[in-house]
Parts: structure tokens; C-alpha cells; sequence
């Protein structure tokens, strides 16, 4: 099989941890078929712009990720005003680089990350040039956006027309459904993780390691620093908590757009001595923070199944979140604490409730045992192959 991923959720020059969760689920599935990736980015004209939008400029056409040759078309996008557009925007600019590479590598599937836009845009994609797309659901992209009046036509069309659909959670199968998605197209994947990375390391030696003071309660949440990922609220949960532990600081892992506010909030709270702003990290050096910290937070609403909650659990660290998967996550009462509602002083009480326990680590990481990247390879090779046959005609 000849496969084409079609999504901006890829690392680029420029970004090389983005959306790893992609990069690696697809690298580990390239040993069964034959790869090709199209990631597009926006085009940003050549004037004196913000990093956010100037940093496009400088991701190289092409390039090798892994072994896996990819591509990065760029695509017209109207900030702000544009988004009930941006599918057909994306589908529009980039349809003539997909129909020439065609010709050199003929692919037979077109595997599309997020329902919209970029799942929108591969759908329209797949039916000019006759080859069926799976669309693989996220988080957000159903969870968030069919709130918005001008975009829910579009997820509902994506879905429909789609040969298969892939869920990384129960939760985000059912919402699929009562958006109109046949049940019988979707398939529900779980995401995984690499075991020989992610595994359980003494805690001490860890701190040692990052230059983390042994003393004290650590907690740990990763994730792209925007306000849907919940940063915001931890803040004020942590700050509702330090009046209970006096001796427990914060560290947290990313980057993105709400950094600056982010850091404003810390210090009007005076928290600047407790909760440090790491900034990205590598993602072979994530292992050491998981295993350093007594427990990882994640208060985000808008996640499918969240990587980072997989990857602290298989390094034997408990979690905290809300109760939003409704207890689909791989952890009960031996790997974790949920928050009663996702709000800073109930969350605030998990978070202490967590740190007030002695939790085995092997426990914790039995959770994520059953879940590899061989599985997850095979099942996607098993709906490629079914979706490949019942091939569709140009339209």
C-alpha cells in the first residue's frame, strides 16, 4: 500500500516537537506500507511579522523526518475571519502539489489527521482524484469545534464522506455519531506508547539528573501553551494548593501563544519561586521530568486521549485530571486521581489528594502495559487495506 498523511499537525525544521503523537504513530505504522507525508503550513507574507506567523517562512519545502519524506505546501489562511473557509482554503491552494506528486508516487490512500480543516481538505482531496481518506479525530476537533455554527456543516460533510474514520477514544466515537457519522465506519484506536523511552527511573535520580532539588512535592503538566489546554486554570488550582502544601512547586513543559500571559499570572500570584516555565524539551528527555515529579496534572477539556497522560503513567508517575472520558483513560484508583469538576478548587483537591499518597509505581505503569505501537500498527494496516478496497471514483 502506497499512503499519503495529509496534516498540519506534523514537526517541521522550524518546530521539530510538534504534534509528536502523529510523528511517532505513523512513523512506527511506515514499516507496513509505503509513507508519504504532506504537512501544510500557512503562507506568510514577506513582512515584518510576529513569530507566530513569520516562523512559516522559514519551514523548508521538504525534507526527511525519520526516514519518511515530507512535504510542506503552503496554504492561503485569512487569520481569525477565515475559519469557517479555512477546509476549502487549504483544499484550494494545495490540490495542485497533491494531483503532480501523484504522478510520482501514486498513492492509493489518503490518511488525513484532524476533521477540520485539514480532514475536510483531504476528503475533497480524495474525491477529485478518486482515493479514498481515513480521517483520524483528535480531540478538540470534535469536542470544540462543531460548537461553531459556520464550521459544523463542514465536520458533518468530512465525516460522511470519508471511507473510515479512526477515534482514539470511545468518547470521541459517540460524539461522531451524533454528529451524523455512521458507527459502523469508526474505529476506535487507541493511542500508545514507546516503552523503551517512557519507563520507570528512580525519582531521586532523576531530580538529580535535571538539577531538581530532592526535597518537596513536584508536579508536572506538558502540553502546547494555549488557553484551550487548560494552563490557565492550573495556575489558579495551584495557587488555591500551595496554601495546603506549602512545600509543592509546579513545572511546566511546552510553548506556544499563552506563554506571556501565562507568565504575567505566575508572577501577579507571586508564584515565581514555585512554579518554573520550562519551555519545550525534547521528547527522548521527557521521560526524566515524568519520573521526577510525584504526579502529572492535565486540566484540558478539549482532549480525545491525551498522550502525555499515557506517557507519565507507563513511567510510573499517578495523574490528576477531570472526569471528562467518562473513565475510559488507561487508569483507576492505583494510577490516579479525578477532579470532581474541572474548576480550580475542585481540581485543587485532587492535586492534594494525589500528593498525599504513597502510589507503587509499578501499579501505576501496569496501566499502559497492553497498549503498543505493533498493535496500533496492525489495526491501522487492517482499516487502510479495507478502506483501499472499497475504493472510490473521481468526482
Amino acid at each position: 500500500m502506497k499512503i499519503l498523511t495529509f496534516t498540519t499537525l506534523f514537526p517541521n525544521n522550524v518546530q521539530p516537537l510538534a504534534a509528536n503523537f502523529v510523528r511517532e504513530r505513523m512513523v512506527r505504522a511506515a514499516g507496513s506500507f509505503d509513507l508519504r507525508v504532506v504537512a501544510p503550513v500557512p503562507w506568510s507574507p514577506p513582512l515584518p511579522l510576529n513569530d507566530r506567523w513569520g516562523q512559516f517562512r522559514r519551514v523548508c519545502r521538504s525534507e526527511d523526518i525519520g526516514g519518511i519524506e515530507v512535504h510542506h505546501p503552503r496554504y492561503a489562511l485569512i487569520p481569525r475571519i477565515g475559519m469557517s473557509m479555512h477546509g476549502c482554503m487549504m483544499f484550494a491552494s494545495t490540490h495542485r502539489f497533491l494531483r503532480e506528486l501523484r504522478r510520482s508516487y501514486p498513492f492509493d490512500l489518503i490518511d488525513a489527521h484532524y476533521i477540520y480543516p485539514d480532514g475536510l481538505a483531504a476528503v475533497l482531496h480524495g474525491q477529485r482524484l478518486g482515493v479514498p481518506v481515513v480521517l483520524s479525530a483528535r480531540g478538540s476537533d470534535v469536542n470544540v469545534f462543531p460548537q461553531f455554527r459556520t464550521i459544523r456543516p463542514w465536520i458533518r460533510y468530512a465525516l460522511r464522506e470519508a471511507a473510515s474514520v479512526i477515534s482514539v477514544s470511545i468518547a470521541l466515537k459517540r460524539k461522531m455519531v451524533q454528529l451524523g457519522c455512521p458507527e459502523a465506519k469508526i474505529h476506535v484506536i487507541p493511542n500508545a506508547v514507546d516503552h523503551r523511552i517512557f519507563r520507570r527511573m528512580n525519582r531521586s535520580e532523576a531530580r538529580r539528573e535535571l538539577g531538581e532539588a530532592l526535597a518537596g512535592k513536584m508536579l508536572l503538566s506538558v502540553g502546547n501553551l494555549k488557553p484551550a489546554k487548560g494552563f490557565r486554570l492550573l495556575l489558579e488550582a495551584f495557587d488555591r494548593l500551595r496554601d495546603r502544601l506549602p512545600d509543592v512547586r509546579l513545572r511546566i513543559i511546552g510553548d506556544g501563544p499563552d506563554r506571556g500571559f501565562l507568565a504575567r499570572r505566575i508572577n501577579e500570584l507571586g508564584l515565581d519561586t514555585t512554579i518554573t516555565l520550562v519551555g519545550t524539551v525534547p521528547n527522548g528527555d521527557l521521560p526524566l521530568w515524568y519520573c521526577a515529579a510525584d504526579a502529572f496534572a492535565l486540566a484540558s477539556e478539549g482532549e480525545g486521549n491525551p498522550n502525555v497522560v499515557n506517557e507519565s503513567l507507563a513511567c510510573g508517575t499517578p495523574v490528576v485530571t477531570a472526569d471528562l472520558w467518562e473513565g475510559e483513560l488507561p487508569y483507576g484508583s492505583d494510577q490516579g486521581v479525578t477532579a470532581e469538576r474541572l474548576e480550580p478548587e475542585a481540581f485543587a483537591i485532587a492535586m492534594e489528594s494525589v500528593l498525599n499518597r504513597e502510589w507503587d509505581p509499578e501499579a501505576v505503569a501496569s496501566a499502559m502495559r497492553p497498549y503498543t505501537w505493533d498493535d496500533v500498527s496492525l489495526q491501522l494496516t487492517q482499516v487502510f487495506a479495507a478502506a483501499i478496497n472499497g475504493r472510490q471514483q473521481p468526482r
